[in-house]
């Protein structure tokens, strides 16, 4: 990873942390009438809004030299379908048969062949899927799939600023439609969502043109900081409809141009904990849903919430399931991208050689 985005990285996990703290709270206020330290991690969804803006910048960030190089567009959408299906895989299986095992936990559909079918393959549809986190991924692949189109064309700054301002207006202009009609159209393909990404390949052009500079990360980590907490106190207090691209789409902008144009000292190191955090988040926003569900039923099925009370119990499930997602990380998911990395640079290297055999001597 390259130096300036170690700090990206802890935004990463804080924004896993962030989520996790949200369902915690939710699926526990459900089953035990009991709000979690008075409900103030509820906002913690704006994680995944956070989650967004990160994706836009480091997929722009890394490729930003790819524009116009169509060489490069398959093993781009090679490595960004491989970076999220395997994994994803192998935690939607055990969500499948928990369904089949236990029929109560979902709403029905889940046991359907066609939903499955759907789910496997990450296919939007008109209500949640079987692994209730994966929404987010549906935006992600329509992400990776459209800013792909960008290997296409030669880098022309009026083309790609057209057409990201035509995408960027649709989107925001569904943000105040309030009979969406045809959902994937409205709830998906031109989701408010994708400004957030498109918020992140800003920070990202920004960065790569030396835009900006370490005044302009103070500034934009004071202005975030105020407005993330002005959001939060206006959901917990006020109650005002605020739509969420704006409400937490802009602090999450700030908070990611802070992070990337922060300047670096020359003692200053990252911190390994909070870039551990990073480095797992995926698996942590994938399996902490599972696994709170998890730890509650073994905990119930003791007697602890009664012995031990509410707020032990819901706490250690909150860590239970951190722990987790950290497990499965460094035991599945790192050991397994790490495998898929080394089969790509393989293959790669096998093509070219068959491409060109005089280079061998």
């Amino acid at each position: 990873m390259k130096r300036k985005l170690h700090r990206i990285q802890y935004l990463r996990g804080l924004a896993a942390v962030l989520v996790l703290l949200t369902h915690v709270t939710i699926t526990l206020n459900e089953r035990l009438q009991y709000r979690f330290a008075d409900n103030v991690f509820l906002s913690g969804y704006m994680g995944v809004d956070l989650f967004f803006v990160i994706s836009g910048f480091i997929i722009c960030y890394t490729h930003y030299s790819d524009f116009g190089v169509r060489e490069r567009l398959g093993s781009y959408y090679v490595r960004r379908f491989t970076r999220i299906y395997p994994v994803y895989w192998l935690v939607l299986i055990p969500v499948i048969a928990f369904n089949f095992a236990v029929p109560s936990y979902g709403d029905g559909f889940e046991r359907e062949l066609s939903e499955i079918v759907q789910s496997w393959f990450l296919i939007p549809e008109s209500h949640q899927p079987i692994l209730r986190v994966a929404w987010t991924l549906w935006h992600e692949l329509l992400f990776y799939v459209l800013f792909g189109m960008l290997f296409i064309r030669n880098r022309n700054p009026k083309l790609l600023v057209g057409a990201a301002l035509g995408w960027g207006a649709l989107s925001a202009g569904s943000m105040f439609i309030q009979d969406r009609g045809f959902w994937l159209w409205s709830e998906y393909l031109f989701s408010p969502h994708n400004l957030e990404f498109l918020a992140g390949c800003g920070i990202a052009v920004l960065l790569r043109r030396d835009k900006l500079s370490a005044r302009a990360a103070y500034w934009a980590l004071g202005l975030g900081i105020v407005l993330f907490f002005a959001s939060w106190a206006n959901e917990y207090w006020l109650h005002e409809s605020i739509p969420r691209a704006l409400a937490w789409g802009i602090p999450s902008f700030l908070l990611v141009a802070a992070a990337s144009a922060w300047p670096d000292s020359a003692r200053s190191s990252p911190n390994r904990l909070f870039a551990y955090l990073g480095d797992a988040s995926y698996s942590i926003y994938l399996v902490h849903l599972l696994a709170i569900h998890l730890l509650y039923q073994v905990f119930n099925r003791l007697n602890l919430f009664a012995q031990l009370g509410n707020l032990t119990m819901v706490t250690a499930c909150a860590a239970g399931a951190l722990i987790g997602g950290c497990l499965f990380y460094s035991l599945i998911e790192a050991p397994i991208m790490k495998r898929l990395k080394h089969r790509i640079a393989a293959q790669k290297k096998l093509k070219l050689g068959s491409v060109n055999p005089a280079a061998e001597g």
